[in-house]
């Protein structure tokens, strides 16, 4: 009797082991089936976003170019501000002409880029001294209470207009300065940082606006700003300050030090027609093939 119950138990553990064992093995051939599919959906994305033939050749060449320069700059004792700002506006205009590219956009809309640069509060910086130049703060928001403040230099712009990396004429001369809370979400999971460049600060992602109106949606559905700072921001594009951009993304780029857990700096892309990298997984794509101009940029601020 006792062997009885020990071989019906011994069966027992032993069809339930290979009942276990069978069903991790369904497991993981589900597991593995979907994740097969979502690989291969992705290629897929990739695929249909992939860039116009002319774009591997024009990136190969523009980055060697833009590369070698900035080497043998870095290694001149003949070194100033002027010049290093001059050698980023030449990095920022072969980054246009690889985003006219990808975007597979018509030869005759005006391309811009511009970098926006971070700065801390500190007793001593006059940055903070005049709350009338930030743009878009809410009214009584202390400069002081912030986390920061981008700032957008015209010198550290460019466009596909000009033949040389001359600055963005249509930026103003004191450029433009942005705030930066502490938080990109409320307690009410509703955001509370502009779209944009201190957007993709705080969350250290690229974003990207199709047009003025999906920019408007966005703040009013997926933020908490007051009515008068969604009326200032869609006035200001409208106005002849920023008329000219009806599209526009926001790149992080990241900084070289692990231990920094924000981006070096921002540098925003602009168009004056709709839909600058609209494709599905466009922008992801254009992110990591700029990876090695993010390098080259961080190496140049370095020195500014």
């Amino acid at each position: 009797m006792g062997l009885g119950v020990s071989f019906c138990s011994a069966f027992l553990l032993n069809q339930y082991a290979v009942n276990n064992h069978r069903q991790d093995i369904d497991n993981n051939f589900i597991s593995q089936t979907d994740d097969l599919i979502s690989q291969t959906e992705r290629i897929e994305n990739l695929i249909r976003t992939m860039p116009p033939e002319a774009f591997l050749k024009e990136f190969s060449e523009t980055f060697q170019r833009c590369n070698q320069l900035t080497k043998e700059y870095i290694k001149s004792s003949e070194r100033d501000k002027d010049t290093t700002e001059y050698m980023i506006r030449t990095v920022l205009s072969g980054i246009i002409t690889l985003a006219q590219l990808f975007d597979k956009g018509d030869k005759s809309a005006r391309y811009a880029a511009n970098i926006m640069l971070f700065e801390q509060y500190g007793a001593h910086n006059p940055i903070f001294e005049n709350e009338n130049n930030v743009k878009f703060l809410s009214h009584g928001a202390d400069l002081k209470k912030l986390k920061g403040l981008l700032v957008l230099n015209k010198k550290l712009s460019a466009t596909s207009e000009e033949k040389y990396p001359e600055e963005d004429s249509d930026i103003a001369n004191e450029g433009v300065i942005l705030p930066v809370p502490n938080d990109h979400i409320n307690i009410n999971h509703k955001y509370v940082v502009l779209p944009g460049a201190p957007l993709a600060f705080l969350t250290y992602k690229a974003n990207q606006y199709s047009d003025p109106d999906t920019l408007d949606n966005w703040m009013k559905e997926e933020g908490d700003f007051l009515k008068a700072t969604r009326k200032e921001v869609k006035d200001y594009f409208a106005s002849d300050c920023a008329n000219f951009i009806k599209s526009f993304v926001s790149l992080p780029i990241p900084s070289k030090s692990e231990s920094v857990v924000q981006p070096t700096a921002i540098l925003n892309i602009h168009k004056n027609e709709t839909n600058l990298l609209d494709e599905q997984d466009q922008l992801e794509s254009f992110t990591l093939i700029m990876c090695p101009f993010f390098d080259i940029l961080n190496e140049l601020l370095c020195i500014r």
